[in-house]
């Protein structure tokens, strides 16, 4: 939230796209304006460094929340940065993909209504 409190969303399946016709369960979650969603693979938390430490998901909120007043390619720029410094050489085992969107003020009163 553009507080700097997070809201995350639990895993509820396979990963999209890998098998035709899967049938995910669906929630709702309201937004308001100045609000991120960030939605990325499991390349980022999954990043390791040479001391076989992983990046984490604490290390991705704390990147979040610190340059969450950020325009989102920014945001998307640092978390690519800070796990290439972390991994310190060590590539990938896995994709890096990342999503980030900001709520904004539509003009209308309806929280999420975009």
């Amino acid at each position: 939230h553009k507080d700097g409190n997070e809201q995350q969303l639990t895993r509820t399946g396979i990963a999209l796209g890998l098998r035709k016709n899967s049938r995910y369960p669906s929630s709702r979650v309201t937004f308001t304006p100045g609000d991120l969603l960030t939605i990325y693979t499991d390349g980022f938390d999954e990043s390791f460094n040479p001391d076989d430490e992983m990046f984490g998901v604490p290390n991705i909120i704390n990147v979040l929340r610190d340059n969450r007043k950020q325009v989102p390619e920014k945001i998307a720029d640092t978390l690519f940065g800070a796990v290439k410094t972390f991994a310190r050489g060590v590539a990938p085992k896995d994709d890096l993909t990342l999503i980030i969107a900001r709520m904004e003020n539509t003009g209308n009163d309806t929280p999420g209504s975009r």
